[in-house]
């Protein structure tokens, strides 16, 4: 196979899943880092998971979400776009435009490059983000058609990605019959799995916590995690899958509370705490860690996301809380990022 796949944020977790999959599915692939120096430590990580040379079909150019320069080189040749960078930071920042504006200018800098190129289909990664916030109904199953209503105050990361994807979409519609190309976004909730590096993800924090005993009891909290390794393959199916042309793929499994998840973790040997905190103290400790913040808002609540549209389109069935939760914590302890006693 000869078609070209721009990748934007090749050195995140989600992007290095993604080129992997390219690359095992006879993709050549081009990613983007603002910082050039990371390019070695990624085809190195990448050949290592791959286990042969990928050095004629792995290439690098710098881009940035702030800067116009090296969208347009970084796009031109490439019959296909991912589009994965996106600010996502562990604590609420002082100002929520340092997250919303490199979201929404990133991607319109991103699609107008791929309007140039003239590529045949744009994959944009959003986020549950852009689905299921603001709402105070917590008994709907939400799906592809709703929308993170943005005048709550929901905090600037949900935020960016809703506003990134609303530009997207508008961008997209505006296009005359000419400069049209074939659009859809995946939509992931909380991303766990194996790490292929030794960078960490927001998302992989939560495991992390968990095996560093950072808490004596945990918060009634509860996600809608999926796989990476999910993430990544519905990535790549969707660059050819004729179904999925101007929708919204919604990426998630159901509901776990962080005392399930570890009960999990310590029913297979590891030394984690399974105790429930109240939610005064987590509102007390949220005064002094600011990464606790955001958690308060989502004391008590079981989102509910329906994602049985991307499942029957990709034939998909997502992997279980077990095989997720459990392979993160493996390559954790592997990669030495945690300290088990």
């Amino acid at each position: 196979m000869s078609d070209r796949v721009l990748v934007t944020g090749a050195s995140s977790f989600i992007g290095s899943h993604v080129i992997l999959h390219l690359l095992q599915k006879g993709y050549l692939v081009r990613g983007t880092l603002r910082d050039l120096s990371k390019k070695n430590e990624v085809i190195e990580t990448t050949a290592e998971n791959y286990g042969d040379d990928i050095s004629d079909r792995l290439e690098f150019v710098k881009a940035d979400l702030l800067e116009d320069d090296g969208w347009s080189k970084a796009a031109i040749g490439c019959d296909y776009i991912i589009h994965l960078a996106s600010p996502f930071p562990l604590a609420e920042p002082k100002d929520e435009n340092d997250v919303i504006i490199p979201a929404k200018d990133g991607t319109l800098r991103i699609l107008r490059a791929a309007q140039k190129a003239k590529i045949k289909r744009f994959i944009l990664t959003s986020s549950n983000a852009a689905i299921s916030y603001g709402h105070d109904d917590y008994t709907k199953v939400y799906d592809e058609n709703d929308w993170t209503d943005v005048s709550k105050p929901i905090g600037a990361y949900l935020k960016s990605k809703t506003i990134a994807e609303k530009a997207a979409w508008d961008f997209v519609d505006t296009l005359s019959e000419s400069e049209q190309f074939e659009f859809c976004t995946i939509n992931p909730n909380v991303v766990l799995g194996p790490l292929l590096s030794k960078r960490v993800s927001t998302s992989i924090e939560i495991i992390r916590i968990f095996l560093n005993r950072q808490y004596p009891a945990l918060p009634r909290v509860g996600f809608l995690p999926v796989d990476v390794r999910d993430v990544a393959f519905l990535h790549v199916e969707a660059l050819t899958n004729p179904e999925v042309n101007r929708r919204r793929l919604i990426c998630a499994s159901t509901n776990i509370w962080l005392v399930d998840m570890a009960k999990i973790l310590r029913s297979s040997g590891y030394n984690v705490t399974t105790k429930q905190m109240p939610n005064f103290l987590l509102k007390l400790f949220s005064i002094f860690d600011p990464t606790l913040k955001s958690i308060v808002g989502e004391l008590d609540i079981e989102r509910k996301i329906d994602s049985s549209e991307t499942q029957k389109i990709f034939n998909w069935t997502p992997k279980t809380h077990e095989e997720m939760i459990l392979s993160t914590a493996e390559s954790l302890v592997d990669l030495g990022l945690v300290s088990i006693k």
